[in-house]
């Protein structure tokens, strides 16, 4: 057991190491716990709420504003973006106690300002919320009677709630509770991050990115402390939907149905609800009733789970095995993950110290800085092709994709993957663009006709090819004899 936990505080220690480039660090502006007036027409740090200009999230005020307007004008979030541009502190650092390296509650002589979640069920968030992988720093909500816990309520109606991090924070709640939404009723939870944070509940459907979902949760990840009675997850709950491409590296502890990616996933086969995929589970979960690897239940479908992976050591001895266990080793081996897809969303972070797959989504930004090609010039005869290779530089670009053009289609042609096809005798420039910063290379082709031979000379060409054959073989003979 000590083996254990020492593996789960080194990925969790590993997790936050990697995270740091995520983080700005500068004066921390920390809320004064006011929960100002609603206010329709608050101008907030700046923009118009369109998707081209979203409301400027730069504060704590500016946060404790849209919570108050998301809570008290109905449909106030409908069709309107906001954004966060900085670090936003709810509480000062020191005011939460720890034990084992957990969060668990309000330090001795300290007083939390406690938050208001974002959302209820009869005035739920509707809009869309970038977090900018800025972190919400020490939010503390404590509503032991009551559901709908975290930086959001209840969400519905299309939101789109993306690149949030909830950092060193503690939420409590009755049920349907979660660090970033306690209930997902119809949006899209994407690219989220609980990071060192304590979910917990009296009762059931709690989670370390959403405590319930019925709608999608993607590209997460938890490095938190999550804890209640039952259907208790690493990423969610309770599902009822679609959670996919996440992965849990947090503690799970939950006496029913508890899992390191999701408690209850309740798979519906009418309507193809209830799915987990292309996910894993590397943190330690408690001994209780149908507690499980990736999911503590999760019907027996071959749709309901999908390609998901769990540490072998991270489940008591007799534990549900829902997933597929993988040793140490096979987690460290992209070879074990059927199904990740290694090219866009997954992958093996040689600069960080966490030895298993990662998400893309979640790396330092590296920026574009020129491409090249293999070809400045090339003569062409109709008909004939040949394949251009760009190179992105530098080479560990995030955005390495690129657009092929030809200043003259009817005399060269270039496909999506850079290859040329001479068409009609002329000149054309091919042009390779990145898409990111715009840089771009040119290769100048030139076409020429093809050669027709006529057809009263063929005769004398193919004689003259059988000749240059024979003395081909006959010069090899000699070789032979005389060597």
């Amino acid at each position: 057991m000590r083996t254990k936990k020492a593996l789960s505080v080194f990925l969790i220690f590993a997790i936050f190491t990697a995270l740091l480039p995520l983080h700005s660090f500068g004066a921390e502006d920390v809320w004064d716990g006011v929960l100002p007036p609603a206010d329709a027409d608050a101008a907030y740090s700046g923009g118009s709420g369109s998707e081209d200009d979203p409301y400027i999230i730069a504060t704590a005020a500016d946060l404790a504003q849209l919570s108050r307007n998301t809570n008290s004008i109905s449909g106030y979030t409908l069709g309107k973006y906001f954004k966060q541009t900085a670090d936003i502190y709810l509480n000062e650092s020191d005011v939460f106690a720890k034990s084992n390296g957990r969060i668990t509650g309000v330090a001795s002589g300290k007083t939390a300002k406690a938050w208001t979640p974002m959302g209820t069920y009869y005035y739920p968030f509707e809009g869309n919320y970038d977090g900018g992988k800025f972190a919400v720093k020490y939010l503390y909500v404590n509503r032991g009677s009551y559901d709908y816990n975290g930086l959001f309520g209840a969400v519905n109606n299309g939101t789109y709630i993306a690149n949030v991090v909830i950092e060193d924070s503690y939420i409590k709640g009755s049920s349907r509770s979660g660090a970033v939404a306690g209930y997902n009723f119809d949006g899209t939870i994407a690219n989220c991050i609980n990071l060192g944070s304590t979910v917990e509940v009296s009762g059931e459907s709690c989670g370390g990115i959403v405590g319930y979902n019925s709608s999608l949760v993607t590209n997460c990840y938890n490095a938190g402390y999550v804890t209640g009675r039952q259907y208790i997850g690493g990423i969610v709950g309770y599902n009822y939907a679609l959670v996919e491409n996440c992965y849990n590296v947090g503690e799970i502890v939950g006496s029913f149905y508890s899992g390191g990616v999701v408690g209850f996933n309740f798979h519906d086969t009418v309507n193809q609800q209830g799915k987990i995929r292309y996910c894993y589970n590397a943190g330690q979960i408690s001994e209780g009733y149908n507690n499980g690897g990736v999911a503590g239940y999760s019907p027996d479908s071959a749709t309901a789970m999908v390609d998901c992976y769990y540490l072998d050591t991270s489940i008591p001895a007799g534990t549900t095995t829902k997933g597929t266990a993988l040793t140490d080793g096979q987690m460290r081996s992209q070879d074990s993950f059927a199904g990740f897809d290694f090219e866009n969303v997954w992958i093996f972070d040689s600069s960080s110290e966490y030895p298993y797959p990662t998400l893309r989504v979640f790396l330092p930004v590296i920026a574009v800085t020129g491409v090249e090609l293999n070809e400045t010039e090339v003569t062409l005869i109709v008909g004939e092709s040949i394949e251009l290779t760009a190179t992105v530089l530098p080479e560990n670009a995030t955005n390495k994709n690129i657009i092929w053009a030809s200043s003259d289609e009817e005399v060269a042609s270039v496909s999506p993957d850079g290859t040329v096809t001479a068409l009609s005798e002329g000149t054309a420039t091919i042009t390779v663009t990145t898409e990111d910063g715009g840089f771009t290379a040119q290769c100048e082709v030139t076409v020429e006709p093809e050669i027709k031979i006529p057809e009263q000379i063929k005769p004398a060409i193919d004689i003259i090819e059988m000749l240059l054959k024979f003395f081909s073989l006959l010069r090899d003979f000699l070789l032979r004899i005389f060597n």
